[in-house]
Order: structure tokens, then C-alpha cells, then sequence
């Protein structure tokens, strides 16, 4: 239906909420109409929407024999929000749905609508036994034709032309005929048709009136009684004589009862034609004259007959200015119900558009997975759904406060830090005019909105702009739709990060892998990192079978984890140590010509042997050892540099083990050892 937009989003934020961990849950206060409602200035949208939330819940607990199209139309439409929502969940749906309703009800009363009697019981409050029935699989008692004719009414309330209106102290009624007539008489005073000279109205003629219900019966929608008798007038718009310009019509306003049918004759027709009624065998009633008995004079004949064609000339006259004043009328109706339209369709458009705003910054922080991209990303959508100037993220490290700010100034003024010191311990959202920078005491407008994650507070979403633009209610609500949004992603965020160092971490060692090794790899190839020289040595341990054979392999898992120490004690800070696979190591050294890349292959060979490792004495030579080649090179030619250093450490090993070996800086050149 025409609010379908703006509910998606709020369920969109409800699913945020639960995928952060909102500190509060999401219960039945967050319904599918949170952002349509809080968005319209309409007592007929409210309505609209509030019966629409009504008939879903009644249509899925079977509160209906037969589901006519229209309400089941809507059950198919919004069932999904259903989806998790248990019985209480619904239960409270339910009544919060028919108290908005019923408020909703009771300013369209007092603004003056005009509604059927099928409205406003529909938007009444339901029975209180109600649940009761729905939770026995009975049926509530009303009609589904009832809930069908008053989504219709409201529907052409909200989108359509406008309805009538009353005085609110006044019983609904319809207004008065849209063309000039005579000034109306005194309540209760019966009144004789006025007829222009040259038209015949027919007894039965009446104005056309919005039925009434019984004589004597309350009006539901105000509570006064209503006036009884079939004839008088009584009240606005009400006549019991005909118009001269009324057109021919019949039927009734839907709604209408049949006592109200009964009280008073048919819509009216009016009778163009002329004719003579007999009242006597010597009496004439002849439609423009007086009534005269027996015959005239010839001078008498002719006065009536210039009597006549004046009044019939008055009476055109008359009719065309009756005319000419019903259609200027109709067109200032209509242009009136067409700007009503159009204002009522730009607010849900910027309702709309404000919802799709914030989608679109959740879709943009949901595809930022890195932590130091999500910042600027999300201050930036701050800025962008807000209409901000500037923004900033407060959250709380090691006890302090830890500010990310759009504008990268590090120093606030002490007043805006009390502030969001409040708010942080609070949990309440704030806005008003305060100094932010240390630097200058200029006051700028604030909003504020805490982001929380895990049932926790974990910071604060701030957006700033001149003071002379002050924020608004609706700015709050946006930027706290905004706010669950980023928690997500932070929450997103630190969980990729997460999982991709466990996916480029050797578990054993806590080094970084080989995976992480063939990343880099093609990073260096790919010109990801920038070019420039760099080393590359490959370890392996000596004899590493027979110290697993002798020791078991718990105290040889043990011994790789204290020669990872090892060689990450002894490299240059920047350089990366990977466990390659096994009992073999590998050095990334960037930066590192042949001389630096032997010296620091040197220096791990000698701090491995030169330690006192347990189960040392048991291998040959009496001490765990390794053996290393080194390769140096072009950071494009890391790939190739990997083979020729794992050449040279195959060459160390065959050439007595616990040794350096660098390779040749050219091809063709053999190894030359350290």
C-alpha cells in the first residue's frame, strides 16, 4: 500500500538493533508504523496506518470467518513484519495499534471530519475481551465489511480530495450546499420552499443531507444527541426546501441508516415542466399566474402572459448566475483538495526520502570492512543524512575519551566534553548550542546520539552545524536511526578484522602464516606495496625428525614456539617472520640489500645456537641448530627471490648444516656462503 516505504524501514532499524545488541529489546514498541507515524501531521494517515497495523494482527489470529480481498490484501503485504514477533509481542502490537486508533479517532472528531459510522467503530477501541476470543481461535464480533468501508473512507482522507469538515462543537453533518441559497432560518423553525415563479417543484423534493441515524440517537463520533423530525432544519447545511439549482439526484451517503432513510421522502427531482393541477371545475393553477376563477378580459390575458415571460426571464438569470457561481466553487474545491494532495504527498515524500537516507548510509558502513576505512565513512554519512558541517565519533579507551573528528581537531572545549561525558554514562541523547573547539569559544548546534553495542554504550554519534541552524526533533530521530546502523558496522567491522588475522596467523606459533606470505607476494608483484629492494631467508631446523622422534612431538611443537621468539627477537622492526610449514621459517626483509640480509640471516643462526633450548644436548652436535638462505632482490621479483633463497638453504644444508648461505645477486652466479 502507499505507507509500505516507510514501514520497511523502520523493521530495516529493528534488525540493526538486534544484530548490535541494543541495550534495550526490541519488543512490540518498535512496529512497523514507528517511522510513517512519527513522520505525518495527518490524523487520517495516523488512522490510515494504525487500522492497517489492526487488521494485520486481527487477520493473522483468525479474528475472521471469511477475509474479504482488501484486508487480506494487506495481511499479505505486511506478514512478514510478523515473522519472530510471539503472542505477547502481538498482543501489544495489537493494543498499541487500536489506542493509536482510537486517538487518532478522537482528533479527527475534533478537527471536524466528516465519518461514516463504519469509521469510527472500526477506529473505536476494540472489546476488552478481544485477545481473549483471538487467543480462543473465536471470531471478535465485527464485521470485516466494517474495517473494508472504513479503510476506504481513510484512504481517500490521506490521499484523496478532501472531506467535508464540521465545527467540532457541532454534530457531524454534511456542509452546506456548495451553491448561494437564502439565508437559512432559526434552528427548529420550519420553513415554506421558495420556488422561482416559473418552476414546478414536486412535493418531494429535498436537500441532499448525510443520513442521520434514529430519532433521538447519539452521534457516535461527538457524543451529542442528534435532532429527530423529518422537516426542519437543523443545523449546517441542513434545508427541508428545494434548490433552484439543486440538480436531479438520489441515493444516499454511505452509511446511512434506515431509520434516517425513513424520517424523511427520496432525494428531490425537479420538474421543468408546465401544467395545470384541477382544484375546481371554474379554478385553473397555471405555473407563472395567480390562480383565477372563470375567464378574463383580454388585457387581463395579455398582462399574465408579459407577467409571465418577465418571471420566466428573472428566473434564467437567476439559474445562469446559480451557474457560473457553482462552477467558480467546484474549482476552488478542487484546487483546495489538489494542494491539500500535493502538500500531503511532499510530507510522506520527505518522510521517504529521510528513511531512504539513512538506508543508504547503512548500506554504504555495511561495505567498509576494515576499521581504519569505517571512520571516515561513518562520519561522513553523518554528515550527509543530518545536512551537517561537521561530525565527530566519541567513545571511551583505556578509560579516556577516544575522538574521531571530521574536522581532525584533537582539543574540545571542557563544556562539550562534560557534555558527552553525560551522555556516554546517561545513555540519553542531547541537543542544544554549546563551544566545541578549545581553541575559540564560537557556539555551534549539536545533536547527539549514543551507539551501543552488546548492551553496552560504547560511544557517541555527534553532527554540528552553525547555531543559527539549530537541530531539530526529526534531525534527533534521524541521527538515532543512524546510530544503531554504525554499531553494526563497528560490530562488522571488528569481527572481519578478527577473523582475518586468524586466517593469516599460524596457530601454533602466533606468527604469520604462509597464507599471509602468498599475500604479500602478489602484493609485491602486483605493485600493491611500493617497489624497492628487499631480502628473503629461508629456515629450516636441523635435524628436527630426530629431536620429534626423541622428545615427542608436544615438546617438538614446543620447541618451534620458542624459536619463533627467537627469530622475532632478532629482525629489524618492519621486517615479518612466517612459519612457512613444519620445522621451516621464512624472513621478509624490506628494504635489506645482500650485505644487511646476510647479516641479519647471521644473526638468527647464531641466537638459535647459541641459546640454551631443552633437548639440546640430545641432537647431533649436542645443540638445536638451523640452517638459513638468504636471496636479495626488486620487491616485484619477491616470488622469484623466495626460489632462489630456498635454493640456497638446500645448499646449506648440504653443506654441513647450522650456516648461512646468500645467493648470487645475478643468475648464473653460484651461492656464496656467509
Amino acid at each position: 500500500m502507499r505507507v509500505r516505504a516507510a514501514r520497511a524501514a523502520a523493521i530495516a532499524l529493528a534488525a540493526g538493533l538486534l544484530l548490535v545488541g541494543a541495550p534495550r529489546p526490541v519488543d512490540a514498541t518498535v512496529t512497523p508504523a514507528v517511522l510513517a507515524h512519527a513522520a505525518s501531521d495527518s490524523p487520517a494517515v495516523d488512522a490510515l496506518i494504525a487500522l492497517q497495523a489492526e487488521v494485520l494482527l486481527l487477520v493473522e489470529r483468525g479474528a475472521f470467518v471469511t477475509v474479504p480481498p482488501a484486508l487480506a490484501e494487506i495481511h499479505e503485504a505486511y506478514r512478514s513484519y510478523l515473522v519472530g514477533v510471539d503472542g505477547p509481542g502481538q498482543k501489544a502490537w495489537l493494543t498499541e495499534a487500536d489506542a493509536d486508533g482510537a486517538a487518532a479517532l478522537h482528533r479527527l472528531v475534533n478537527a471536524g471530519t466528516a465519518l461514516h459510522d463504519n469509521t469510527i467503530n472500526a477506529l473505536r477501541l476494540l472489546p476488552s475481551g478481544a485477545w481473549d476470543a483471538l487467543a480462543a481461535g473465536e471470531p471478535i464480533g465485527i464485521a470485516p465489511s466494517v474495517y473494508v468501508a472504513a479503510l476506504d473512507q481513510l484512504e481517500s482522507l490521506s490521499y484523496g480530495a478532501a472531506e467535508p469538515t464540521v465545527p467540532p462543537s457541532a454534530p457531524i453533518a454534511e456542509p452546506e450546499p456548495s451553491w448561494p441559497t437564502a439565508a437559512a432560518p432559526a434552528p427548529g423553525t420550519p420553513t415554506a420552499p421558495t420556488t422561482p415563479p416559473t418552476t414546478a417543484v414536486s412535493a418531494t423534493t429535498a436537500g441532499t443531507h448525510r443520513p442521520e441515524a434514529a430519532d433521538g440517537t447519539t452521534d457516535p463520533a461527538t457524543g451529542s444527541s442528534r435532532p429527530t423530525g423529518s422537516g426542519s432544519a437543523t443545523g449546517p447545511g441542513s434545508a427541508t426546501g428545494p434548490d433552484p439549482a439543486s440538480p436531479s439526484t438520489s441515493g444516499s451517503t454511505p452509511g446511512s441508516t434506515a431509520a434516517g432513510s425513513a424520517d424523511r421522502p427520496a432525494t428531490g427531482t425537479v420538474s421543468t415542466s408546465r401544467g395545470t393541477t384541477p382544484s375546481s371545475p371554474s379554478t385553473t393553477i397555471t405555473a407563472g399566474r395567480r390562480p383565477s376563477a372563470g375567464t378574463g378580459t383580454t388585457a387581463d390575458a395579455d398582462a399574465d402572459a408579459d407577467a409571465s415571460d418577465g418571471d420566466a426571464r428573472r428566473s434564467t438569470g437567476l439559474l445562469a448566475i446559480f451557474a457560473v457561481v457553482a462552477v467558480i466553487l467546484a474549482a476552488v474545491v478542487a484546487a483546495t483538495a489538489l494542494g491539500r494532495r500535493r502538500r500531503l504527498g511532499a510530507a510522506r515524500g520527505d518522510a521517504v526520502n529521510a528513511v531512504d537516507a539513512v538506508l543508504e548510509a547503512g548500506r554504504r558502513l555495511a561495505s567498509v570492512p576494515e576499521p581504519a576505512e569505517l571512520y571516515p565513512t561513518v562520519l561522513g554519512q553523518t554528515r550527509a543524512v543530518l545536512d551537517a558541517t561537521g561530525a565527530a565519533y566519541v567513545g571511551r579507551s583505556a578509560g579516556a575519551l577516544a575522538i574521531e573528528d571530521s574536522d581532525g581537531v584533537g582539543g574540545l572545549d571542557p563544556a562539550a566534553l562534560a557534555t558527552l561525558e553525560r551522555v556516554i554514562d546517561t545513555g540519553r541523547s542531547w541537543r542544544g548550542v554549546l563551544a566545541w573547539h578549545a581553541s575559540h569559544r564560537d557556539t555551534v548546534a549539536v545533536v547527539t546520539a549514543t551507539v551501543t553495542a552488546g548492551g553496552q554504550v560504547r560511544g557517541v554519534l555527534v553532527a554540528r552545524r552553525p547555531r543559527d541552524r539549530p537541530f531539530g526533533p526529526t534531525d534527533q530521530t534521524r541521527l538515532e536511526q543512524l546510530a544503531p546502523l554504525v554499531a553494526a558496522a563497528m560490530v562488522a567491522s571488528a569481527r572481519h578484522h578478527e577473523l582475518t588475522a586468524l586466517t593469516f596467523t599460524d596457530g601454533l606459533t602466533s606468527l604469520a602464516n604462509r597464507r599471509q606470505l602468498d599475500d604479500h607476494i602478489r602484493a609485491a608483484v602486483d605493485g600493491t606495496i611500493p617497489p624497492g629492494p628487499v631480502g628473503f631467508a629461508m629456515i629450516d631446523v636441523d635435524h628436527f625428525k630426530h629431536y620429534n622422534d626423541t622428545h615427542g612431538h608436544p615438546a617438538g611443537d614446543e620447541l618451534l614456539r620458542r624459536l619463533a621468539s627467537l627469530l622475532a627477537a632478532n629482525v629489524r622492526p618492519g621486517d615479518v617472520v612466517y612459519r612457512y610449514g613444519g620445522e621451516e621459517f621464512a624472513i621478509l626483509l624490506p628494504g635489506a640489500d645482500g650485505h644487511t640480509a646476510g647479516e641479519i640471516g647471521e644473526r638468527v643462526r647464531r641466537a638459535v645456537h647459541d641459546a640454551d633450548l631443552v633437548g639440546g644436548s640430545t641432537q647431533p652436535g649436542g645443540r638445536v641448530t638451523v640452517s638459513v638462505g638468504v636471496a636479495t632482490g626488486a620487491s616485484c621479483d619477491l616470488e622469484a627471490l623466495k626460489a632462489h633463497a630456498d635454493r640456497s638453504l638446500y645448499e646449506a644444508k648440504h653443506g654441513g648444516r647450522d650456516r648461512v648461505v646468500i645467493a648470487a645477486p645475478h643468475p648464473g652466479d653460484g651461492p656464496a656462503p656467509a
